[in-house]
């Protein structure tokens, strides 16, 4: 089909295209700005690093308590669980130093039981958990170490204890603000007795990709391992610090 210039449906179209291109000029960022954005996120991580700042002052800046990331000699079986929306997966990771061997599958979470009773989303996570194991592994007795990545606001008191601040997306459920979402795993895969799981790291999805990016640095050498960024519906950020620093 061809279109005489100058016809009504050129017009339009000319129109509609310049009409786009000015209302996208609000998101063109020149340098100048762009810099303001980076002073102020550097003097916002400052304020959360500090002790003693206010609480709502400057960025929260959450200590992951991990001391280390992987280097490649690691081996052995772990179970991986990462939950962050309405479908969560889990995973079986085989690690062979260099190499790993990953295998895992995607569980749907019912708007019900997200916004229901804190144990009945816990438990739901337990039984995929334990159906995912018996395929993998069959029915075994050894407790199987475990990595949890919950990608929502924790206050982090330890590598293995992380307390939920608040519920974020669509989800609400009830009785677990406050509680150690390590244990609240725990206790549901404990309730099924089918299923024994040891929880040796909690994180969010702030510091997985940090891991990521760690292991395949030989291979994408454009990732910074030691500081990662999240943007997605959120922006954040994961950088490694000295213990010392002030």
């Amino acid at each position: 089909m061809f279109v005489k210039e100058g016809s009504d449906f050129v017009i339009l179209a000319e129109k509609v295209n310049k009409a786009v291109v000015e209302a996208c000029q609000c998101l063109n960022l020149f340098d100048d700005q762009l810099r303001k954005v980076m002073h102020s996120l550097k003097i916002g991580m400052e304020q959360g690093l500090k002790k003693g700042t206010p609480p709502g002052v400057g960025l929260r800046m959450i200590p992951s308590y991990v001391r280390g990331i992987p280097n490649g000699s690691e081996v052995g079986d772990f179970l991986a669980l990462d939950l962050g929306g309405t479908n969560f997966r889990v995973l079986l990771i085989r690690l062979k130093g260099s190499e790993a061997e990953i295998k895992g599958k995607i569980y749907e979470i019912p708007v019900s039981i997200q916004q229901g009773t804190g144990e009945k989303l816990f438990d739901h996570i337990a039984e995929c958990i334990a159906l995912f194991s018996n395929e993998q592994l069959g029915r075994t007795k050894n407790k199987l170490p475990l990595g949890f990545t919950f990608s929502f606001p924790l206050k982090q008191e330890g590598l293995t204890r992380a307390r939920l601040i608040t519920w974020t997306k669509e989800f609400n459920a009830s009785g677990c603000v406050g509680e150690d979402v390590a244990q609240l795993l725990s206790q549901a895969c404990k309730r099924r007795k089918d299923v024994e799981i040891d929880v040796v790291a909690v994180l969010n999805d702030t510091l997985q990709p940090t891991a990521t990016a760690s292991t395949v640095k030989i291979t994408f050498f454009i990732y910074r391992p030691f500081d990662r960024e999240v943007a997605q519906t959120r922006t954040s950020k994961a950088s490694v610090f000295s213990l010392n620093a002030e």
